[in-house]
């Protein structure tokens, strides 16, 4: 396999870094040197994440090795065009190694969605806003707020219940983690090239 070069900024605000995919390894480096290399044989699992907050898009690819996560990830606006060359190496650089692990390694996971902290962490925010939600009802109707005010306050004490039920349901630490096999992760990566 001869080797292929990405360059692309993760951030609006961060310096654009070289990334490198020879012979099944994947090595990362920025203007001052390689920070780190991983041969693509050596992951144990995948995760894909494509988040919008606000007016960003945030898209990320982790490699796991055992307990460490190798994140491959830009964050982008989502006014940018298409045809964006930051946007479009990041996602040339996921889709060949999907391609790699796909030909080499058919069955390896790909989880869909946040794992680990990060999901406890979604999980633990569902639940607070719940109770929020719940305390601020009860504290209204203990001090005996009147009606109107009670009517006012309603649509965003529901908001924050339907939010928190929202972020804890999907996010349920006790729930296995959507994932599929790598094989079918080039087909998805494609979908997401024709959708940006």
């Amino acid at each position: 396999m001869s080797g292929e070069s990405y360059r692309f900024k993760p951030a609006p605000l961060r310096r654009a870094r070289n990334w490198r995919l020879e012979d099944g390894v994947l090595s990362l480096s920025s203007d001052g040197g390689e920070d780190w290399s991983l041969p693509l044989d050596h992951v144990t699992g995948l995760a894909l994440i494509d988040t919008t907050i606000r007016h960003t898009r945030m898209r990320r690819l982790d490699l796991k090795v055992g307990s460490v996560t190798r994140r491959i990830g830009i964050s982008i606006d989502m006014d940018a065009p298409p045809d964006d060359p930051d946007l479009g190496e990041h996602l040339a650089l996921m889709q060949a190694i999907a391609a790699h692990l796909a030909a080499s390694r058919p069955a390896l996971p790909v989880t869909l969605g946040e794992t680990g902290r990060t999901r406890l962490v979604l999980f633990v925010i569902g639940v607070l806003s719940v109770l929020f939600a719940i305390g601020i009802v009860l504290a209204s109707m203990i001090t005996g707020l009147s009606g109107d005010r009670l009517a006012g306050a309603s649509v965003p004490v529901i908001l924050l219940f339907v939010f928190g039920i929202a972020i804890g349901g999907n996010n349920l630490p006790w729930k296995g983690e959507p994932a599929l096999p790598v094989s079918l992760l080039p087909a998805i990566l494609e979908h997401m090239a024709r959708r940006d």
